[in-house]
């Protein structure tokens, strides 16, 4: 663990109300580690706060995280976190659980450094609610600039490095048919980390880079890979990790790729794709 993380409260929403969209900016200069959400603490959902929709953050004005409740449980349950949900408030995990050690998992933060100038939360609030939800927070991130005394010697310690994490949610309609294949150009781009699907209704998936495949997964084996990544799915999704449990392995999409999905299902359906990829700038 950080000995520099500090945990601080969330104060300043704007635009809480019911249907509304609450926004915040955070303070620059700082490595965000976790946002912790919390509503009026009278929900009946499992996934988290009922009175939330979704939660995104912007890095200058760019959207780079988007879940609702049940995305973010399935994946903190995925990565060995669910446990820890509780029902009244919402934990967004910047740091990844496969870094191979605690300076990795630093790394893999999200950096607020010289390039950013805005670094926003949103959580839209659903509408119907009887009354308007009372939004509160907390913050972990680590003291950035402090100072340091060493052989008499006083100064102050660098801005510490973060890499920005883009999980980025996408939303594609498959076939029509049972047992439809679909294929898509992934635009993000980036060290593809993880894909997750929001279904367990998916037979088969291959993965191309141009007309390659590099990657070709059924069913059947789907948990057996997720259990070599020491991942516990809850069956009722589809996860499928390309980083071979390395923080630094994974699947790269450049401009100079034409990085592809091929999806084979059950039946008709249309479920979200997260996609978790690693970029190192905006």
């Amino acid at each position: 663990m950080n000995p520099n993380v500090v945990c601080e409260t969330l104060n300043g929403f704007f635009g809480v109300s019911v249907g509304g969209l609450a926004t915040m900016n955070l303070n620059l200069g700082r490595r965000y580690h976790k946002i912790v959400l919390t509503g009026s603490g009278t929900t009946e959902s499992p996934y988290g706060v009922k009175e939330f929709e979704y939660v995104r953050m912007l890095l200058n004005g760019m959207e780079f995280l988007r879940y609702t409740p049940e995305q973010l449980h399935e994946i903190n349950s995925l990565y060995g976190r669910g446990q820890y949900d509780d029902p009244n408030s919402l934990t967004i995990y910047f740091e990844r659980p496969w870094a191979e050690t605690p300076a990795l998992e630093d790394a893999l933060c999200i950096g607020t450094g010289p390039g950013v100038q805005l670094f926003t939360i949103e959580v839209k609030i659903k509408s119907g609610l009887d009354s308007v939800p009372e939004l509160k927070g907390y913050q972990f991130y680590d003291l950035t600039r402090q100072t340091v005394t060493e052989n008499g010697t006083t100064y102050e310690t660098a801005l510490p490095p973060g890499e920005f994490l883009q999980t980025v949610l996408y939303t594609k309609q498959f076939s029509a048919n049972a047992g439809g294949v679909y294929c898509y150009d992934v635009p993000v781009r980036g060290l593809l980390q993880a894909l997750h699907f929001d279904t367990n209704k998916i037979k088969e998936i291959e993965v191309y880079l141009g007309t390659t495949s590099i990657y070709h997964v059924k069913d059947k084996d789907f948990a057996l890979i997720n259990r070599m990544h020491d991942m516990e799915d809850s069956g009722k999704w589809t996860h499928i990790m390309l980083n071979q449990g390395r923080v630094k392995s994974g699947i790269l999409n450049s401009e100079k790729t034409n990085f592809n999905i091929r999806v084979v299902t059950e039946e008709a359906i249309s479920p979200n794709c997260i996609i978790d990829c690693v970029v190192s700038s905006l």
